[in-house]
């Protein structure tokens, strides 16, 4: 991504705002957990595409991401699961991104 660099650190308001969808599929043997992660939408005059976009690109930066043309990162230790709650951690943030596990193998473990 061309403008991680730029990209702002997501705030508390922000990671509490996000939907996650966390799941586990496969491809051939190999398991993984992807997580859709979406911003609802705008709520006040300040809530622009642009401003949304910006506030999405900061939480990619923080995860690491890679633009979908590229191998994914693995993600080591950042996601745990504890107590029923799927947990990932963002660089540059003292607070978790954290969405229930379903319990129904539907969550990262």
């Amino acid at each position: 991504m061309t403008t991680q660099r730029h990209a702002l650190v997501p705030c508390a308001g922000t990671i509490a705002s996000l939907s996650v969808r966390p799941w586990v599929d496969r491809i051939g043997d190999q398991g993984f957990a992807p997580m859709l992660i979406t911003h609802p939408p705008g709520r006040f005059d300040r809530d622009t595409a642009a401003a949304i976009s910006s506030r999405m690109l900061g939480v990619a930066h923080a995860l690491g991401a890679a633009p979908a043309d590229r191998t994914l990162p693995d993600a080591g230790e950042r996601i745990a699961v504890r107590g029923g709650l799927v947990m990932v951690r963002l660089d540059g943030t003292r607070h978790m991104l954290t969405t229930p596990d379903s319990g129904d193998g539907s969550s990262p473990r």
